[in-house]
């Protein structure tokens, strides 16, 4: 007789015992299971060698490793799923954004795109998915959520990487195995930050680039992947609101902290609006003749900046300039293709490692970049609205002129010629 002790953090109720007696049912090895609910342990007396021992973790597996954190269902519970709309149900989110959805092919596979990765914002989907006719994004691309997964799911999550790891001594990797390819074949959508995913790395370990990974997905699959970019404004103005000018801009800092960004969705949603913006199709963009010159790597790179750029001109064409978060200056400056011929020559040169010249780098961006602060540029830009306020009677505002300069400014730069 063999003992086995698996440790279960979330198991707190004779409910869970139940469901894990269920799922163990049928194990012939299995002879005895021991639930000590206080200290969340599983003890499991069993016979026979390691064979057996595999045979529980198959059996609880269900044959798969496919079990990831990233995932999260697009049907919630009950509770949950009410909670969510009710929350985001003062998010400004106008139909002709959600529209956007209607325009993409039918069997499109939807990824969405944000520069900065935000579980809130993730969220708000699932909480507007039934009201607005919007799909939920159930591949998290380097989202960990443990919160509101069910408690069989969780043992399943950590019992498939300590398998893994103790059979193989790496990581589990959701896109070698095959995981997010499958589940995006099956009509999920997915999520991913552009910012910090890609182009450069942070730490030692290997990471797969999501872009090039649905750029080779896409070579190889007959449904286009439609890549559409989403942006989130917080401020003191509504969306109807951003058409008119304003010396103080609600884009100032584009990445508030949570703390702001919470209260202020409890306090005043209606201070939030979503924008779409203009999905690009992969399939489309891999067929350009003048992409066929571009490795898969280059063609990631410029991919990537393309989104970046198509972002921040969304951004800027309401909220007038930015102020750009220290990661997204690096992920700019460090994936060029100039920088990155540059790095490589001179990893060589010093017999230095990629990641090695990479950290490097990073310093010196960080040292030279500029770090204004937002305070300081919102009380200059409150003093100068009230100087504007008080010298002049008023304002006459072209509002269909502003919305087709906006639209204009998303394409390239836009030049006011006063005359």
């Amino acid at each position: 007789m063999e003992k086995t002790i698996f440790e279960i953090k979330k198991m707190d109720c004779p409910s869970e015992e139940n469901l894990i007696r269920m799922k163990l049912d049928g194990i012939s090895s299995i002879k005895y299971l021991n639930f000590d609910i206080p200290n969340r342990k599983l003890i499991i007396f069993h016979s026979g060698q390691i064979c057996q021992k595999a045979a529980i973790v198959k059996k609880l597996l269900k044959g798969t490793y496919n079990h990831f954190s990233w995932f999260l269902p697009e049907k919630l519970g009950p509770l949950t799923a009410f909670f969510l709309k009710f929350l985001f149900s003062g998010v400004k989110f106008e139909k002709d954004q959600a529209d956007v959805f209607k325009q993409l092919p039918e069997d499109a596979i939807i990824v969405f795109v944000s520069k900065h990765k935000s579980h809130m914002e993730r969220l708000f989907f699932y909480g507007r998915r039934q009201s607005s006719g919007i799909p939920a994004p159930e591949i998290g691309i380097g989202y960990r959520v443990f919160a509101m997964q069910p408690l069989i799911r969780l043992f399943r999550i950590m019992a498939a990487h300590i398998d893994h790891w103790v059979r193989n001594l790496k990581f589990l990797d959701p896109f070698a195995g095959g995981y997010v390819q499958q589940a995006l074949e099956e009509g999920r959508s997915a999520i991913v930050p552009l910012v910090n995913t890609g182009g450069y790395r942070l730490s030692k370990r290997e990471v797969t680039d999501p872009l090039q990974f649905f750029l080779e997905m896409q070579t190889n699959s007959t449904r286009p992947i439609c890549l559409v970019p989403y942006l989130f404004f917080y401020g003191s103005h509504t969306r109807s609101a951003a058409t008119r000018p304003s010396t103080r801009s609600t884009g100032v800092d584009p990445k508030p902290g949570i703390l702001y960004r919470l209260v202020l969705l409890f306090t005043a949603p209606e201070r939030i609006f979503v924008e779409i913006s203009e999905p690009l199709n992969l399939a489309t963009t891999i067929e350009r003749p003048q992409n066929a010159r571009f490795s898969a790597e280059a063609l990631t790179l410029n991919l990537r900046h393309q989104l970046l750029d198509q972002i921040t001109r969304h951004r800027q064409s309401i909220t007038g300039p930015i102020l750009k978060p220290i990661e997204e200056i690096r992920q700019q400056i460090l994936t060029t293709n100039r920088i990155r011929t540059f790095m490589k020559t001179w990893a060589d040169r010093r017999k230095l490692t990629m990641f090695q010249v990479q950290q490097e780098a990073v310093k010196y961006v960080d040292e030279i970049a500029a770090r204004p602060s937002p305070f300081l540029i919102s009380v200059a830009a409150g003093i100068v609205k009230w100087l504007l306020s008080n010298l002049f009677e008023g304002t006459s505002v072209n509002v269909e002129g502003l919305k087709k300069m906006r639209q204009a400014s998303r394409k390239g730069p836009l030049i006011i010629m006063p005359c």
